[in-house]
């Protein structure tokens, strides 16, 4: 009887795991959901939280360390296209991508693979993914020399966010990694 009971539930669990097994892929055809042609875009990987959360230093190679870490602790990944159009980047079949991309945040990629949407969000299906060099900045407009009069300013403090998440005017904590603050050499 006690044989029979452990082979009862052998059973039902080796059931209960196929179910799962089944019902996980079930209806997750890849080719069938990144119908479309691939593309081509220049960007850059960013991190979804901080792009979000504090968009304005969220975003650059200020920020590459910081993103890398919160792409490592598997936070949401996404493209900046050099359009400004934000991507959540995919993987090809449910794979993870953060350890192709997570060194990658911050600084100019190609990205090529096909565009999703979906209720409103744009994803990318990565195909492949290289850094590249950043384009030739334009060259700056000459500059009429500064007047002879001009007081000098005196120098500001800054302190930044060893990770990049964040700078302030004076000492303490990341708002947003919790990290002591160090102070930036003028």
């Amino acid at each position: 009887m006690k044989n029979l009971r452990f082979v009862l539930v052998g059973l039902a669990a080796g059931l209960v795991s196929a179910t799962v097994a089944y019902a996980g892929e079930a209806g997750h055809n890849d080719e069938e959901h990144a119908k479309g042609t691939e593309v081509t875009l220049q960007g850059e990987v960013i991190d979804l939280y901080c792009f979000t959360v504090h968009p304005e230093t969220g975003k650059g190679p200020d920020h590459a360390a910081c993103a890398s870490m919160c792409i490592n602790k598997g936070l949401p990944i996404g493209f900046l296209a050099a359009d400004g159009t934000v991507y959540l980047l995919l993987g090809q079949g449910h794979e993870s991508i953060k350890g192709k991309v997570a060194k990658l945040a911050g600084y100019p990629a190609e990205l090529k693979g096909v565009v999703i949407e979906h209720d409103g969000i744009k994803a990318i299906q990565m195909s492949s993914i290289k850094r590249v060099k950043a384009a030739a900045a334009a060259p700056a407009p000459a500059q009429a020399p500064a007047a002879a009069t001009a007081p000098a300013t005196p120098a500001k403090e800054v302190w930044a966010c060893p990770m990049g998440c964040a700078t302030s005017d004076k000492p303490g904590k990341c708002p947003h990694c919790g990290m002591t603050l160090e102070k930036k050499k003028s």
